[in-house]
């Protein structure tokens, strides 16, 4: 029995040595930070626009996500409890460096809706479930509305149970293209194994045990595009994050914790100017960017992007005119331009789509394609690591830009 149990522990230090040892071929960042200030053009903010707290279904306080965002170098955080009306404003405002803004999910039909902007006083949920599918069903009839009113964003649009049956909708200002649910659970249907294995390498490389289980959403990209061949439709990265406990004995651990959720993805909001530090200023400024689709989202696990930024140029009489991600160019000639804002050492390529086809692509730090052909324009880079087995070289998305719309 002694050498039974003598063998088997053997084999259990042995095997996880191994496992340690594969995990530490690869180290995070994959991609070096851009130098401080690289990006003339704009004030880069980062920050997680879909989180749930302890009043739904996270198992958190807004101080835990606060500190969480804080430490995972997010700019703000939009809590989005799902089926609750906010109510607490003091809640608002800044925490530990980070901007924090009320929204909410609610449930509507099949899928869910996130509502940002909303006031309080008008939120649909407050007059009940049977009350409120009305109310979301006729808003999402009408035209998008101004900022003042809010805006609604379908979220994790094909996750099963919850997913969306139709996207068309014209009160419906966008969709989330990465949602981390959605990614777990399609690692999950697609390959057990993997899921496993991740599990394995978890206390030794973190990064690596979620990253290599990221699986390209197609679907959510089809539809995306060929919702921008009509009209303005923004995409968005969510976190999504609960940092739901596995419970034990004496404590529980979150898996996975807030400051991994929000250190895997984030949106970066670019503006012209900075936040100044007023919360009813700065979130102005911040639901706005999100609104019109000023910003792109990343896996920033990858590496910092910020010191990217997706512009057109074009001239219009005698003016040189610049145009960024949620506005429309008029008809012409026009200079579609994607810069990194560094050297990336790892194997990467930058591509630019036209509704959704690719147009043009880059392998250095910076891409320029000259067009007059009408159509969305959106911009895609992407990194080609060499992970440690069993996975070998494989192709992430690492930054997606929203789009720009040449008439």
């Amino acid at each position: 029995m002694k050498r039974w149990f003598f063998s088997i522990s053997l084999l259990g230090i042995f095997f996880f040595t191994a496992v340690a040892f594969i995990s530490w071929q690869i180290r995070f960042p994959l991609v070096k930070s851009a130098p401080v200030g690289l990006n003339p053009k704009f004030y880069d903010y980062a920050g997680i626009t879909h989180v749930h707290s302890n009043l739904s279904t996270g198992s958190g306080t807004i101080e835990d996500i606060t500190r969480a965002a804080s430490k995972a170098r997010c700019n703000f955080a939009i809590v989005t409890d799902l089926n609750t009306v906010p109510k607490n404003s003091a809640d608002a405002g800044y925490r530990d460096d980070v901007l924090v803004i009320l929204a909410s999910e609610y449930s509507y039909l099949g899928g869910h809706l996130l509502t940002y902007g909303f006031p309080n006083s008008s939120s649909p949920f407050g007059l009940g479930m049977g009350q409120a599918q009305v109310i979301f069903n006729e808003l999402l009839q009408q035209n998008p509305r101004p900022l003042k009113e809010g805006f609604l964003v379908a979220a994790h649009p094909f996750l099963p149970r919850h997913s969306w049956d139709n996207l068309q909708n014209s009160g419906l200002t966008g969709i989330e293209i990465l949602n981390i649910d959605s990614i777990w659970r399609t690692a999950l249907a697609q390959n057990k194994l993997s899921i496993i294995w991740s599990f394995l390498i978890l206390p030794f490389n973190p990064d690596l045990s979620y990253l290599r289980l990221f699986v390209e959403p197609q679907r959510e990209l089809a539809a995306w595009d060929e919702n921008l061949r009509k009209r303005f439709f923004v995409g968005f990265a969510g976190a999504d994050a609960t940092a739901n406990a596995i419970p034990f004995p004496d404590k529980s651990i979150d898996f996975p914790s807030y400051t991994q959720s929000f250190r895997l993805m984030k949106n970066h909001v670019l503006l012209k100017s900075e936040l100044t530090g007023s919360y009813n200023e700065d979130r102005t400024k911040i639901l706005e960017a999100l609104y019109r689709g000023s910003f792109y989202f990343s896996l920033d696990v990858i590496g910092d992007p910020t010191g990217f930024y997706f512009i057109a140029q074009k001239n219009i009489g005698h003016n040189h005119q610049e145009f960024v991600s949620g506005q429309t160019l008029p008809q012409g000639p026009a200079e579609f331009v994607v810069e990194l804002g560094r050297e990336v050492e790892v194997p990467h390529e930058i591509v630019l789509l036209r509704n959704g086809q690719p147009v043009a692509t880059s392998n250095s730090s910076r891409l320029n394609y000259e067009t007059k052909t009408s159509g969305a324009y959106r911009a895609v880079v992407r990194v080609i690591p060499t992970l440690p087995p069993p996975d070998g070289k494989k192709w992430f998305p690492w930054i997606f830009s929203n789009a720009i719309r040449l008439e």
